[in-house]
């Protein structure tokens, strides 16, 4: 049995919603960026952890 429901959505509960729409607004802009940025940076390249991992730890001991 289907059941209705209504929900009342009150200034202060609105306008909280406005305040946290413009930085999630920079927030898709920023992540779209990126994945642009990405797309235009080429091919993908293999990438080795462990040489990655090695190198890290390389650079470490000489600090």
């Amino acid at each position: 049995m289907a059941k209705v429901v209504s929900i009342r959505i009150d200034d202060h509960m609105e306008e909280d919603a406005g305040l946290r729409l413009p930085p999630r607004k920079a927030e898709f802009a920023a992540i779209e960026a990126a994945i642009i940025d990405g797309e235009k940076s080429g091919k993908p390249r293999p990438f080795d952890f462990d040489a990655f991992i090695e190198g890290k730890r390389a650079r470490r001991g000489r600090q």
